[in-house]
C-alpha cells in the first residue's frame, strides 16, 4: 500500500506521511533483528558448556601441537578475578549471539531495503545477502579453525624461549577468539562494499584498479589490528586470502558496473570534496 502525499500551500509535496513511514519499517527491521540476537544470545545461554568447548578447541589444537611431555607448562585456562568467569559468560552471549543472528540481521536488511531498490537493482539483493553470509562464514572459520590456532601456537613458543609463566586467563582468551573470529568475519564483506559502490556509480573499476598498492597497504594495516599476536605466519595467512577476493571483486565489478559508465571515455569517479 503507497502512502498518499498531500499538498501544502505552495503546491509542494507533503513528504511526512512516506518518511514516519519508512521511520515505521526502519524501527520493525530494528526490532527484529534484535529479537534475532537475543534469541540466539538464549541460545548460547542454554547451550553455555557445549559452547564454550567449542571455543577452547583452537587452545587444545595449540597445546596438542607444542605439547612438551617433559615440561607441561600450560595446562589449562585460569581465572585471576571472580568475576572473570561472568565476564567470559557474557561475551560469548554477546559475541556468540551476533555471529549466530548474522543471517538473520541481513534478511531483515533486505527486506528493509527490497522497495525502494528498481526491478534490476533488486535481482541483486538475495544473491548479495547470500555472497554476505557465506563471506562472513568463510572469515569466521579461516580465523577460527587456522588464525587462531597459528597465533596461540607462536605464543607459547615465544613465551618458551623468554622462559615466562604461561598462566592464561580464560576471560582474555575467549575475548581473543570471539573478537578475532568476528573480525575476519566482518572484514570479508570488503569486497561485497567495493560492488555495492561500483554497481551505485560512486567508484570505478579504474579506480579500483589504480588503488591497488594502495588496498594491500589498507589489509595488512587491517590485519595487524585483528591479529593480536601479529605474527607473520597469522598476517599473511589474513593478508593473502583478502586480497584475493578484491581481485575477485575487481573482475565481478567489471561486469556489474553501470552501462553508462562502461560506454563512458572517461569512466567517473568519485571525489569526496
Amino acid at each position: 500500500m503507497k502512502a498518499s502525499k498531500s499538498q501544502t500551500s505552495d503546491g509542494s509535496a507533503n513528504t511526512e506521511a512516506p518518511f514516519l513511514h519508512h521511520l515505521e519499517d526502519l524501527r520493525w527491521t530494528l526490532l527484529k533483528s534484535f529479537i534475532a540476537f537475543m534469541v540466539a544470545a538464549i541460545l548460547v545461554i542454554a547451550f553455555l558448556g557445549k559452547f564454550a568447548d567449542l571455543l577452547t578447541w583452537p587452545y587444545d589444537k595449540a597445546i596438542e601441537i607444542t605439547r612438551n611431555p617433559d615440561n607441561p607448562d600450560l595446562q589449562g585456562l585460569k581465572s585471576n578475578s571472580p568475576g572473570a568467569a561472568f565476564i567470559a559468560i557474557f561475551q560469548m552471549c554477546f559475541l556468540g549471539g551476533l555471529g549466530l543472528s548474522i543471517p538473520f540481521i541481513l534478511f531483515f536488511v533486505g527486506q528493509f531495503l527490497a522497495p525502494g531498490l528498481k526491478p534490476n537493482e533488486k535481482k541483486y539483493l538475495l544473491p548479495g545477502c547470500i555472497a554476505g553470509f557465506l563471506l562472513f562464514l568463510i572469515g569466521s572459520c579461516l580465523s577460527f579453525l587456522f588464525m587462531i590456532p597459528t597465533t596461540l601456537v607462536f605464543a607459547i613458543k615465544m613465551n618458551r624461549v623468554l622462559n615466562f609463566d604461561q598462566l592464561w586467563d580464560g576471560s582474555s582468551y575467549y575475548s581473543m577468539v570471539a573478537w578475532m573470529t568476528l573480525s575476519v568475519g566482518f572484514s570479508f564483506q570488503f569486497p561485497l562494499v567495493l560492488l555495492i559502490l561500483v554497481r551505485l556509480g560512486i567508484l570505478s573499476t579504474k579506480k579500483l584498479q589504480e588503488s591497488r598498492k594502495l588496498v594491500l597497504v589498507i589489509i595488512l594495516i587491517v590485519s595487524a589490528l585483528v591479529t593480536p599476536g601479529g605474527d607473520p605466519i597469522t598476517l599473511t595467512m589474513f593478508s593473502l586470502p583478502l586480497y584475493g577476493l578484491y581481485e575477485i571483486a575487481l573482475l565481478i565489478a567489471k561486469r556489474i558496473q553501470p552501462r553508462e559508465i562502461n560506454n563512458s571515455p572517461d569512466e567517473v569517479e568519485w571525489n569526496p570534496r
